[in-house]
């Protein structure tokens, strides 16, 4: 299962879409976006290409995610970035073959590629700055199929994630340094395949104020956190962001009293009490835009 609460997103929408179409409390026209393929398929990006704010119009958008790790009920909103951007990337070192017990015929990728994942690691730190600091992961090293073989290639896969858009084009500037200069200092050649994926999820700072002063309003100075630590996860409203400004928060789902089980855990178990605490925050953030 994915196990992210998508579920109780849906009902979310789906019951502040029957109150506010029952009671008519508001001016003007609410659109309510039910988004396909949201953690890998890009299906913002699906959406807008397909035509979603010209078709539909709309002046402000917000969404909102459960949060495992935040206490029931409260709310986290930054008014700017909330989430990270997500690249991926395969670096492929191509050396030449040969036997094990002769290596000296050969170029052996294997030994570019252990310093090559040390190498990359010291970007962050060394080349980027420690204020906007990106993560940056060697996932996999798929090298080799016998004991006695010096293979031909070896191929690291990876993820970057940054904060920052400006960050985000620096780093993929410096890897393809490095694995364009490591590698040849055995012998070597090194090549990369980056793709950009999902961009920094940015929030407005007014929608993100509009946010904040809302579920004050609602549940409280003490349950809302604001501007706190953004999460290196990634999210594709960032894309609804880019073409339509508004925000994007977090609704706490740990229960008091019991164990807070992760997003993605097989455990996972969306919290069905936070459903009218949901439709109220979006019930309240349309008619906000009526006050």
């Amino acid at each position: 299962m994915h196990a992210c609460g998508h579920d109780g997103h849906t009902s979310i929408l789906l019951a502040t879409a029957r109150h506010l179409s029952e009671a008519r409390q508001f001016a003007g026209t609410v659109t309510f976006v039910f988004q396909p393929a949201e953690e890998t398929g890009a299906g913002a990006k699906r959406m807008i290409d397909d035509g979603l704010f010209r078709r539909f119009p709309m002046e402000f958008i917000y969404g909102l995610h459960n949060w495992p790790g935040l206490g029931q009920g409260k709310l986290q909103v930054n008014p700017g970035a909330i989430m990270a951007s997500q690249d991926m990337f395969d670096i492929v070192i191509k050396g030449m073959g040969c036997h094990a017990a002769m290596p000296h015929n050969g170029l052996d990728p294997v030994v570019v590629a252990s310093p090559l994942v040390t190498a990359l690691q010291t970007l962050v730190p060394r080349r980027l700055s420690p204020l906007t600091p990106p993560v940056l992961s060697v996932t996999a090293i798929d090298v080799g199929t016998a004991y006695n073989v010096i293979p031909e290639t070896a191929v690291l896969k990876g993820t970057v994630r940054c904060l920052e858009n400006s960050t985000r084009q620096r780093i993929e500037a410096l890897i393809r340094e490095m694995v364009g200069s490591l590698p040849q200092a055995f012998g070597l050649t090194g090549e990369v395949a980056y793709r950009q994926g999902y961009p920094v999820t940015l929030n407005h700072p007014d929608s993100a104020h509009r946010v904040y002063n809302v579920a004050c309003r609602l549940r409280g100075d003490a349950n809302i956190v604001w501007d706190a630590d953004p999460s290196m996860a990634t999210e594709d409203f960032a894309y609804m962001l880019e073409s339509c400004p508004g925000a994007y928060f977090w609704l706490g789902a740990d229960r008091q009293g019991k164990e807070a089980v992760p997003l993605h855990n097989p455990r996972y178990d969306f919290n069905d009490e936070l459903v009218p605490i949901g439709v109220k925050l979006m019930t309240a953030l349309v008619l906000s835009h009526a006050e």
